[in-house]
């Protein structure tokens, strides 16, 4: 499959909430991903500009993972762990 067609099938599908979860869940999961995402920007000394892209990708990232999933990346986050070594323990290769 081309990736031009790739990504845009993978925006819709997760925007229909092909998922299995429920709205309740993607908005939770969303939530969160915004935390995460703020802590990240602050770990790493973003600017303002590069901040906000961050957690306008987590209209997207935020429902490709559960609110639990979330909530294990902001506990390692908050004890000192990087966004991404949090995401390596945290989300199921």
């Amino acid at each position: 499959m081309n990736v031009r067609y790739f990504v845009p099938a993978l925006t819709l599908i997760f925007s229909l909430n092909l998922s299995g979860g429920t709205k309740a869940e993607s908005d939770q999961s969303i939530a969160l991903c915004k935390e995460a995402m703020e802590l990240n920007a602050s770990q790493l000394g973003v600017d303002e500009q590069r901040r906000e892209e961050y957690i306008e990708g987590c209209a997207q990232a935020g429902v490709g993972h559960t609110p639990e999933q979330w909530q294990c990346v902001l506990a390692a986050m908050k004890q000192g762990k990087l966004y991404l070594k949090a995401t390596d323990t945290c989300f199921p290769k």
